[in-house]
């Protein structure tokens, strides 16, 4: 069992317990989700921009957020006959573009809710 359960998978478990073991016991790889993938994207660069002085953070959030997604554009696949990550995800340049508009989109809607310079310095994101 794991050390600690998650909402999300508390509610896999009672949604489909088998799923739980593949998921979460077995961390059996699961083919890639745009939806996860701009999720997973979105808070890293939050997490990321609170490494920069408070005023700076608003100003540099989409400039992250770009840069988080070119590391992750360059990891190799986990297989070597694995599709790479951009090719699994999408079906064109202009779909990957509209893709990382709407992350862009997701950090704007942070920012009118949040003022990143009003919260201490040496914060992090997960913790506020």
């Amino acid at each position: 069992m794991p050390p600690r359960l998650s909402p999300t998978a508390a509610a896999t478990f009672r949604d489909c317990p088998q799923l739980y073991l593949f998921r979460n016991l077995w961390r059996l790889p699961e083919p890639p989700s745009k939806v996860l993938e701009k999720g997973s994207l979105v808070h890293a660069a939050l997490e990321k921009v609170f490494e920069a002085p408070p005023e700076e953070r608003a100003g540099r959030l989409h400039d992250v957020l770009r840069d988080e997604w070119r590391k992750k554009r360059r990891e190799a696949p986990k297989s070597g006959t694995a599709p790479s990550l951009v090719e699994a995800l999408f079906a064109s340049v202009e779909e990957e573009r509209e893709w990382g508009l709407e992350c862009l989109r997701l950090l704007d809607n942070w920012l009118a809710a949040e003022d990143p310079a009003a919260m201490p310095h040496g914060a992090r994101y997960g913790e506020i």
